[in-house]
Parts: structure tokens; C-alpha cells; sequence
């Protein structure tokens, strides 16, 4: 039901569509009517006829039609610019879709979102698994040289308890879980001052369910999702790539993806335990 109402939305026009339209009409209106009028008034015959029964111009009137004219395709060729550039990002991002082989071509979001993104899109989930992989790239971006402004992020990872006490899961992942817990809680009690500073806020939380599916979603609706796969020796494992879902894409098989991600991630947020965070932007 929800992906189907996503999609409804999707198909409707946006609030700014009848006012584009106006202005693209009326904007197409004024210029052939100004072109039409200069025409007329280039040839003399029909010059004499606008003059006796349209309006007459005056000897500048030309030229500030001209400028009119001139003014009206400047408009028109803005208004055509700025539809190519949204088709091109819109095009870029459906070829863009498909799958992220490696967790840095993910984490190479968080940059874009900090440089062209709102401050809105300015969040992020992670439905993890150990994050002993994933955490040190995040920390490394957290404390670079050039550091995130106002993002909230929240990591769920497993708990090292629960890791132990299942036959599913790998026995070293309670010994990762354990170290991505403490690296959480040393940065987070070290850097507190400057991430408070920044506005930035990093809440860990530790979940008790078996991890079917994990990823990261967005602010900005950008969703990469993945799964646990078996391996040959019995174990649960990472699948090999990440599925990439775009803010762009409205289709029913994206609306389900998210709807998956959904699922799984208010499940895991139901099982979990906060064990890190920095306080929340008081504003």
C-alpha cells in the first residue's frame, strides 16, 4: 500500500507545474505577437495597414520592441536550461542505478550530500551489521581536515551478545561488534565539544535480530541496500554489492525496496539498545 501511494504521488504534477505553464504561454504569446507586429512593420504595404488600424509606432518603438523580443528569449533560454539540467541530473541518476561493488563508491555520498545537499538531506542511516568496515570510514570523514557540518547520523549495529548466542552468525562478529562499540564511544567522548560545535550528531544503537537485510538511506531519499547471504562453510556473510535506489526513481520495483528497507529497519529500531550519542542541536 505504501509504494503504491508513493507511486500515485509520483505520477501527480508538481505545485509549480500551472505556473510554469502560465509563464511558458504567456512568455510564447508576447513574442510572436511582437514578432508578428515588427513583421508587419517591415513591409510597407501592411506597415501602412497596423499604422491606420492596429497602433501606430513611433520611430524608437522598433527598437524597444526589438528589446522585448530580445529580453523574452533570454527568458526562454534560461527556462530551456534550467529544464536541461534537471533532465541531465535526472538521466545521470537513472544511469547511475544499478550496484555499489565497494563501501567507499556509498560513503562517496556523504561528501556530495555535504557539498551540494540542504541541510535536510543532511542525514543519515546505517542498518549495519558489525560496522567493522564501515565505522572507520565514517570516523575518518568525521575527524578529516574537512569536516561535516550539521548531519545526523544514526548507526544500528548488532549486539555482541546477541552474536554470541546465535548459531547463525560468525563467532568473530561479537569480537568486531565489541571493538566498532568502543571506537564509537572513544571518538564520540573525545570529539564531543566539536561535533556539538559543528552541530553534528552520531547515536549508536546495538539490535538483537538476525540481519537480513542491511544499508544506508539518506535524507536526500538515496537508499543502498544489501543482504546477508550463506556461505559454504554454513556461516551468514555480507552479500558482494549494494543495490543503489535514487531519489529520481519512482517505479514500483524502487517503492518496494524502500518499503523493505522500511520494514526491516523499524524492526531492527524495536529491538535495539542506545549506547552512544552526542545531544541533539538544542535548536
Amino acid at each position: 500500500m505504501q509504494a503504491k501511494r508513493r507511486m500515485l504521488r509520483s505520477e501527480r504534477p508538481s505545485p509549480a507545474y500551472p505556473v510554469r505553464r502560465i509563464r511558458e504561454t504567456v512568455t510564447v504569446t508576447l513574442a510572436l505577437l511582437i514578432a508578428g507586429y515588427l513583421l508587419l512593420y517591415s513591409i510597407e504595404p501592411s506597415r501602412r495597414f497596423a499604422e491606420r488600424h492596429l497602433v501606430k509606432l513611433n520611430d524608437w518603438s522598433p527598437t524597444v520592441l526589438l528589446a522585448m523580443l530580445l529580453v523574452l528569449a533570454i527568458f526562454a533560454v534560461h527556462g530551456l536550461g534550467r529544464q536541461l539540467r534537471a533532465t541531465h541530473t535526472a538521466l545521470t541518476a537513472r544511469q547511475d542505478d544499478g550496484t555499489a561493488s565497494h563501501l567507499a563508491e556509498v560513503l562517496n555520498n556523504l561528501r556530495t550530500v555535504s557539498a551540494r545537499g540542504r541541510r535536510r538531506d543532511r542525514r543519515l542511516e546505517v542498518l549495519g551489521l558489525t560496522m567493522d568496515t564501515t565505522w572507520p570510514q565514517l570516523a575518518a570523514w568525521l575527524t578529516s581536515h574537512n569536516p561535516p557540518t550539521h548531519w545526523t547520523i544514526t548507526l544500528y549495529c548488532l549486539d555482541p551478545g546477541f552474536i554470541s548466542g546465535s548459531a547463525d552468525l560468525p563467532p568473530d562478529w561479537a569480537t568486531e561488534a565489541t571493538r566498532t562499540r568502543q571506537s564509537v564511544q572513544a571518538l564520540l567522548t573525545g570529539e564531543a565539544a566539536a561535533l556539538e560545535r559543528r552541530r553534528v550528531t552520531v547515536e549508536l544503537r546495538s539490535y538483537a535480530c538476525l540481519p537480513v537485510v542491511h544499508g544506508f538511506r539518506f535524507g536526500d531519499g538515496d537508499l543502498f541496500i544489501s543482504y546477508t547471504q550463506w556461505s559454504e562453510a554454513g556461516e551468514t556473510r555480507p552479500f558482494d554489492f549494494y543495490e543503489r535506489i535514487t531519489p529520481y526513481d519512482t517505479s514500483a520495483r524502487a517503492n518496494h525496496y524502500r518499503d523493505l528497507f522500511d520494514n526491516w529497519l523499524g524492526r531492527v529500531a524495536r529491538r535495539t539498545d542506545r549506547t552512544a550519542a552526542v545531544p541533539e542541536d538544542p535548536g
